[in-house]
């Protein structure tokens, strides 16, 4: 579409120079006209002030108006080229403002639409990370939320199959829960005598999840995070 478009523009733009091109030739066979319509009365006109003839002076006077007519509508056509000209430039004002307008309300519908929609990833994101997350097989992972909503519903299936995907162990997450949960966006907690290796577990979770442009927080490390120390914590918030 955007090709047709350029298209039809260059098409018009090179139709618009072929017209101003004939515009101009026109104005200067009319002006050519005048010019030799003059000629013309000057020799009438001499001609009768030698002869004093009365006819001559009638001919003088009907060669007058046409030469008056021929430049009146050389006149016209010049105006009427020149204010085409201007009419045509805003047009193209007009064309240039609609088009940045459009592309403005285009991207803050994309970005209404990016708001409105779930947190996902796509296929390539779960394939990236969980290439990454592979490398720790049989970490177990707890993710939870204080609020029930479709948004946080739909990205949490997304999240489950993901850890199954990495051949992680989803677990239930620890109660009561001893942190606060996020208001919105991500955070994964663990606790602070968990192994290395579950740590650099979680690291990798967020750093991934980062790369995906998905706001999270952590690895927070607490010593009363869960009686497990070696469970990774995702706490889920609203989506930012």
């Amino acid at each position: 579409m955007a090709e047709d478009a350029q298209g039809l523009s260059g098409q018009r733009d090179t139709l618009e120079t072929s017209i101003d091109s004939l515009q101009r030739w026109l104005l200067l066979f009319i002006a050519v006209v005048v010019a030799g319509l003059l000629i013309e009365l000057f020799v009438v006109f001499a001609i009768f002030a030698q002869a004093r003839d009365v006819l001559k002076l009638v001919e003088g006077l009907g060669t007058l108006l046409v030469v008056v007519g021929v430049a009146g509508e050389l006149i016209i056509e010049f105006r009427a080229h020149r204010k085409e000209q201007a009419l045509r430039k805003i047009n193209a004002d007009i064309e240039a403002d609609y088009k940045t307008t459009l592309i403005a309300a285009g991207e803050k519908i994309a970005d209404l639409k990016a708001q409105l929609s779930p947190r996902t990833l796509t296929e390539s994101q779960q394939r990236l990370i969980a290439e990454q997350l592979d490398r720790f097989r049989g970490q177990r992972v707890a993710f939870l939320s204080h609020r029930q909503k479709d948004e946080l519903r739909s990205f949490s299936s997304v999240l489950l199959n993901l850890f199954l995907r990495s051949h992680w162990q989803v677990v239930k997450p620890p109660v009561p829960v001893a942190f606060a949960l996020p208001q919105d966006g991500m955070i994964v907690v663990m606790h602070a005598s968990a192994r290395e290796q579950a740590k650099q577990a979680a690291r990798t979770l967020v750093r991934e999840l980062l790369k995906a442009d998905h706001e999270i927080m952590g690895p927070l490390e607490l010593l009363s995070a869960n009686a497990d120390t070696d469970l990774i914590v995702l706490a889920l918030g609203a989506k930012p």
